[in-house]
């Protein structure tokens, strides 16, 4: 889950549909079993519960969370909705952390038990470890030599688990939104590590699909930024995206300082929406002049007025949404990598903060998922929503309640897909 606003990007126009067909064309053979589709990820977690409670079976099983209240008639409603791709989020914190010494193999034993549950509702499942950033360097991950080994074998372990599995119904992404600098001087230190990683699977298992991402936290820019040639083609190469990011993350009090202040914004911002978006720029602005760092106030007010100029007519947001996707299609043309190899990992529009009053418009997040499945699907790329529940709630909401129907309704009635 994208968790910061991105650093600015030059925007480029939408490629022809014939640069789509050149991919398809020209690129390699996808040789995998396994084929994402039409997706959804599930909560990492829903109480959060502190580590000082890891230790206690109670709170921490099974595992991951959903587990413990996930029913099986709502895997069946997303199911019967058209969704046959769930991206399970597995936070690897507890797997590591020395409060679960006693517990380990029972909990990962509970991991793959919640895979078999999806796989069992008939879903394809991308088993993803969902690392979880925690300023630069999450836990000294990719600083401490001792904790890169342990992640290694970790990723070793879960592999051999994982390599029991039909070779289509599973695939395996080692790690989520690596919190790498977005620069291509960034680029060859995260090339090494996603080679080890790959290499940690293979070592366990020749068969499954791994699920490899750039660095610069999963963006476009960063898959760019990726040579694929050491992956072989049982690879998927996964990127996100929530742009435009203030629309996407209004409201959200853990997505920097900016985002906190943000509320009112429709999607689309032009047309009929046009006076709802100026008067959410207005209110968003006099949050900021009152709620704001007053040593922030202006900056953080001049980048929210720049933002919303990018996206403020037809063919500024259309740009703005189609840039990461064309990105990704360019890197997969020159690498002679096809479409069906692409996987949008995440991508959606908040519901509702917690605790906070400010809701988005049904429609609107309806109309913002709508059109990313249209570009994702143009460009021939699986994708997965975020996500289950939550503030980005798609099946329910906060507390277990059941979030509006709207988005779920319109993926029932996307046209069938090829997979179908």
């Amino acid at each position: 889950m994208a968790c910061h606003f991105p650093r600015l990007k030059t925007a480029t126009q939408i490629g022809p549909v014939a640069a789509i067909l050149l991919i398809m064309t020209t690129a390699s053979v996808f040789s995998a079993d396994f084929r994402p589709g039409r997706g959804l990820n599930m909560d990492i977690w829903v109480l959060w519960p502190g580590e000082e409670q890891w230790s206690d079976p109670s709170v921490i099983l099974p595992f991951p969370e959903w587990r413990q209240h996930v029913t099986d008639d709502q895997l069946r409603t997303v199911r019967d909705a058209g969704i046959d791709t769930i991206r399970m989020p597995v936070d690897p914190r507890p797997l590591l952390s020395p409060r679960t010494a006693q517990l380990q193999e029972k909990l990962r034993a509970s991991v793959i038990e919640s895979a078999e549950k999806l796989t069992g509702q008939g879903f394809k499942v991308i088993f993803d470890l969902h690392l979880i950033p925690d300023g630069e360097t999450p836990h000294g991950l990719f600083t401490e030599n001792d904790r890169w080994a342990g992640y290694l074998d970790l990723v070793g372990d879960f592999a051999a688990r994982l390599s029991r599995f039909d070779s289509s119904e599973i695939a395996f992404e080692p790690i989520n939104e690596p919190p790498t600098i977005c620069s291509i001087d960034a680029a060859p230190d995260w090339q090494s590590r996603m080679e080890a990683l790959y290499r940690a699977i293979r070592a366990e298992a020749s068969d499954l699909t791994v699920v490899a991402t750039g660095g610069c936290m999963g963006h476009a820019d960063g898959l760019a930024a990726l040579d694929p040639s050491p992956f072989d083609d049982n690879t998927l190469f996964t990127f996100h995206s929530y742009a435009p990011f203030l629309l996407t993350h209004q409201g959200a009090g853990w997505a920097g300082d900016v985002a906190p202040h943000v509320t009112g914004l429709p999607f689309p911002t032009y047309g009929q929406n046009e006076e709802r978006a100026k008067h959410g720029l207005e209110e968003t602005l006099r949050r900021v002049r009152t709620d704001a760092p007053l040593l922030r106030r202006n900056g953080i007010a001049s980048y929210i007025e720049e933002e919303f100029a990018k996206i403020d007519t037809r063919d500024e947001l259309t740009i703005e949404m189609a840039t990461p996707f064309e990105t990704v299609s360019k890197w997969a043309t020159r690498n002679g990598i096809s479409a069906e190899r692409i996987f949008l990992g995440e991508f959606g529009m908040i519901r509702q903060e917690y605790d906070k009053p400010d809701m988005t418009d049904p429609a609107d997040r309806t109309a913002y998922y709508r059109r990313s499945i249209e570009l994702a699907e143009r460009y021939g790329f699986g994708w997965a929503m975020w996500g289950w529940g939550g503030a980005f709630g798609i099946v329910t909401a906060f507390g277990d309640e059941p979030a509006e129907p709207n988005v779920l309704d319109a993926i029932r009635n996307l046209p069938s897909s090829e997979a179908d």
